[in-house]
């Protein structure tokens, strides 16, 4: 108090509200204010944080589907292939599409206030609607032009496009519905398309060949052509469809390999202009109709609703079962292929030495899994080393066999279900038996000493 005067006579003011000299009051000593303290920034979200794989995958296969689909053939015109970069629409689509991918992402950054996992989820499939426009425009073209030759045929970019648009518009974990009510609803999308689609290739398939029969030279060529394309689009995807339905999780992954093995093949076959080494097939009710719904079921199928909703064993069950089920349709898919093939051998004018060989790799590779899944079927700890190996041993076989029939002169083509066979299905074999943490915990090593031996003393000379 020794700066405060009293106002009155001028002397030091004591402590107190009046001057002791004079009696005045004093006034209120002044109090330099107290800075606030500020209130802490609130911490930056990361969108990112808690990220799920499944998701990433999700969102990365969506993208690649999605754009890779501008580069496709999506119908037949009279001036030709009409690729989806030479639409406006599907750009357009593709583009709304793709963006929804984000969306989630700027739900949890906060960038728009009030929004939540509901909005989320509706402005997803709001942004795939106009691809599904694009999609059903293309049916109607073709069903005014179902009775020309190929004007109106369907190119393998809008299965592919479609599935990267029903990718893009599932939920991720972020704005997921955690009561799980609309899922029925999905399980029943999934049947609806994944089921129908494969029903109309066989009809369409069947029907076709019946058309046909009196038209073609040789039928055991007919019957050998139908058998690839029943076995490609039909057989490898029943087989573990069916299993599926019991809400297996083993049988949910291979058919979703499946799946996803002919949409890689669409694409890869519809985007080589020269000689392809996948088949890619068009798509038309006179010929083969249903495989762009197929491709759009396989979506459905890696969606969360239908995902949570699946029966789970232990985790060293649950892989092993994948890894059988896996060798059993390697088994079929290379059989019916060997099949189809042997037809059109018999067909054929003349037959050379490449044709032969390839018919035999694809009998032994099929002989390979009918092994795989008995090995699998008695000790797999014991059996895994020699599995790993048995599949690696495809793996080579698939190379020699797409070596020696492209270095022949009869047009070879590796078919959807030779796809599955040779490359889809013994990588999820090695991936079932590699990958897992508790399998590799559990079970011996591939090489060197079983993990169950207790280790040596070091030997001290």
């Amino acid at each position: 108090m020794s700066d405060s005067f009293c106002g009155q006579c001028g002397v030091p003011a004591m402590p107190g509200n009046f001057c002791r000299n004079c009696g005045a009051a004093l006034a209120a000593p002044s109090v330099a204010p107290v800075p606030a303290t500020p209130a802490p920034a609130a911490p930056m979200v990361n969108p990112f944080a808690g990220l799920a794989l499944t998701d990433v995958a999700r969102d990365l296969g969506a993208l690649v589907l999605l754009f890779g689909a501008l580069a496709l053939p999506w119908d037949v015109e009279s001036q030709g292939l009409g690729d989806g970069s030479d639409r406006w629409w599907v750009v357009v689509a593709t583009i709304v599409s793709a963006l929804s991918v984000g969306v989630p992402y700027l739900v949890r950054l906060e960038l728009v206030p009030g929004w939540g996992a509901p909005q989320s989820r509706l402005v997803k499939w709001v942004a795939a609607v106009p691809y599904l426009v694009g999609v059903l425009a293309v049916l109607v073209n073709h069903l005014i032009h179902v009775n020309d030759n190929f004007e109106g045929i369907l190119g393998p970019g809008v299965g592919v496009g479609l599935a990267g648009a029903l990718l893009a518009a599932q939920v991720r974990g972020f704005d997921e519905e955690p009561t799980g009510v609309a899922d029925g609803a999905w399980r029943t999308a999934l049947f609806a398309v994944l089921g129908g689609g494969t029903v109309l290739v066989a009809l369409t398939a069947l029907v076709s060949m019946a058309l046909d029969f009196g038209d073609v030279v040789s039928v055991p060529f007919l019957l050998g052509y139908t058998v690839l394309l029943l076995g490609s689009y039909v057989v490898v995807v029943v087989l573990p469809f069916v299993g599926f339905l019991s809400g297996g999780r083993e049988w949910g992954r291979v058919l979703a390999v499946v799946g996803f093995s002919i949409v890689t093949t669409q694409f890869l076959g519809g985007a080589s202009d020269s000689e392809p080494l996948f088949a890619a097939t068009g798509e038309g009710l006179k010929d083969v109709f249903g495989v762009f719904l197929v491709a759009a079921g396989t979506a459905l199928l890696v969606s969360r609703p239908i995902q949570r909703r699946l029966l789970v064993q232990p985790p060293i069950e649950s892989w092993v079962s994948t890894a059988r089920r896996a060798s059993t349709v390697l088994a079929v898919a290379l059989g019916v292929s060997a099949a189809g093939r042997l037809l059109v051998l018999v067909a054929g004018d003349t037959t050379t030495g490449t044709e032969v060989v390839a018919l035999v790799l694809l009998v032994l590779g099929a002989a390979v899994g009918v092994v795989v899944g008995a090995l699998l079927g008695g000790d797999p700890d014991r059996a895994r080393p020699v599995v790993v190996g048995l599949a690696g041993g495809v793996l080579l076989l698939a190379v020699v066999e797409i070596a020696v029939a492209r270095s022949g002169e009869w047009g070879y083509l590796v078919t959807p279900a030779e796809a599955v066979g040779w490359f889809a299905m013994p990588g999820l074999v090695l991936f079932s038996l590699l990958y897992p943490q508790e399998i590799r915990a559990t079970f011996r090593p591939i090489a060197g000493t079983p993990h169950h031996q207790p280790p040596q003393p070091p030997v001290t000379p």
